[in-house]
């Protein structure tokens, strides 16, 4: 019986935002519970050639370190699991799309381990943590090997095409070779996984030219995973919602009148920072949510560097737009150097906003789910949200009864339970 785990690698140096944004489109049909399919009814619906022979099985997700991965996947009690990274962009569902349609169930079958094989020359061949499917039964069948670096450690030698998919260091394919070689320096990660697998006549073999066209990874530096993601986005139409706005566009003058503990607000971080002036010094925890992912990575970038740009803006713009940003922002503020400025009034701000929790989440700031105890905290906490023009901007997505009923009906709602405000 063939079955599968999702195992998301938690990545600490990603921005909170691409974090946010990658996990909300890994889809994976097993949340709280196991999740079988009929194997005869399953095949004719994924339209896949060859025939799985039982019940297909779909085991919930588990999160863990690259550094905990070995201990995770001991527990697993599915025959393979599908390991990936934050930070990834997956263009299908991972199952069955991805597994089954793309890589295929023979190739699932056959290999015992399919992801971004990397010969890393003398330190042996790295599988890359951004991606892979790995079989269970035979990982355990050799031994559980780790997928730390080692020294002074004997390795399966490998043969490897002459061909690469780029440079040099990412062959087509590989099988075993027909020796050993004790590496005396440290070796890549998964170095072991893939010669323990190899020497016991397992299949291993890269992700072919198919599968890696279905993804793009965002790697380490905070450079790399925004022009990554700005990219993969395509520039704009006037009607695209992927804009951001470096500088306030409100011509409504508003202010917060109450001494909110939490803030909910789109990701405009000037605009709030002009609403919430006069009364921020309560203020534990801002969540920001926007269906702008450009804005949103804007709005963190914003409130983790400004401070060491002085407070000028037009340097940070200068590094957004070097990673490819510009083409998200409108072209009549670009004529404008709607980006020439200072904030340097708002330090005090700024400061005291420094030390509270800042959340940066892809999403309608307008679902009623938003608002629940669990996300906003104890009903103790007076809320302020900062709405803006989102239910009468052109580039949403609401239709124009949900306005009425959001004021007539949900708001009454929440102010029974919590001290609550909103600005449009």
């Amino acid at each position: 019986m063939i079955s599968f785990t999702l195992i998301i690698l938690k990545d600490p140096i990603l921005l909170d935002s691409i974090r946010d944004f990658t996990l909300q489109k890994f889809s994976w049909p097993a949340v709280d519970k196991i999740s079988e399919y009929d194997s005869d009814w399953f095949s004719s619906k994924v339209h896949i050639d060859k025939k799985i022979k039982g019940i297909i099985k779909v085991y919930p997700v588990k999160k863990c370190y690259w550094e905990e991965l070995k201990d995770v996947l001991s527990t697993v009690k599915s025959s393979h699991a599908l390991v990936i990274k934050e930070g990834n962009i997956v263009e299908l569902d991972l199952f069955p799309d991805f597994i089954l349609n793309t890589i295929g169930p023979d190739d699932v079958i056959n290999y015992s381990l399919i992801g971004h094989i990397l010969d890393k020359k003398e330190r042996y061949y790295n599988l890359h943590n951004q991606m892979f499917l790995i079989n269970v039964d035979h990982w355990k069948d050799v031994g559980a090997p780790t997928f730390d670096r080692a020294k002074n450690i004997e390795l399966q030698d490998v043969i490897r095409s002459t061909e690469n998919f780029h440079d040099d260091y990412t062959p087509i394919s590989i099988v075993k070779g027909e020796s050993k070689k004790t590496y005396t320096n440290n070796t890549a990660q998964g170095s072991q996984v893939i010669s323990a697998l190899l020497e016991n006549n397992y299949k291993v073999r890269p992700f072919q030219i198919k599968e890696r066209s279905m993804k793009v990874c965002c790697y380490d530096s905070i450079n790399d995973q925004v022009s990554t993601v700005f990219n993969w986005l395509q520039s704009p139409n006037r009607s695209s919602h992927n804009i951001v706005y470096v500088n306030s566009t409100s011509t409504r003058p508003k202010e917060f009148k109450n001494n909110n503990n939490v803030i909910v607000s789109v990701a405009s971080p000037i605009n709030l920072l002009s609403r919430i002036k006069d009364k921020y010094k309560d203020i534990k925890k801002v969540i920001f949510y926007d269906i702008s992912l450009p804005a949103l990575i804007w709005t963190e970038l914003f409130f983790k560097n400004i401070k060491e740009y002085d407070y000028d803006v037009e340097k940070l713009f200068q590094f957004y737009s070097n990673c490819g940003g510009t083409k998200f922002v409108l072209d009549i503020h670009l004529d404008l150097k709607s980006y020439r400025y200072s904030v340097k009034e708002y330090a005090e701000l700024l400061d005291h906003l420094f030390n509270c929790e800042i959340v940066y989440r892809f999403g309608d700031i307008t679902r009623p789910s938003i608002y629940t105890k669990k996300n906003l905290g104890d009903l103790s906490n007076s809320v302020g949200v900062n709405f803006t023009n989102v239910w009468e901007y052109q580039r949403n997505v609401l239709r124009s009864e949900d306005s009425d009923w959001f004021q007539d009906v949900h708001i009454p709602l929440i102010q029974k339970e919590r001290k609550f405000e909103y600005l449009f």
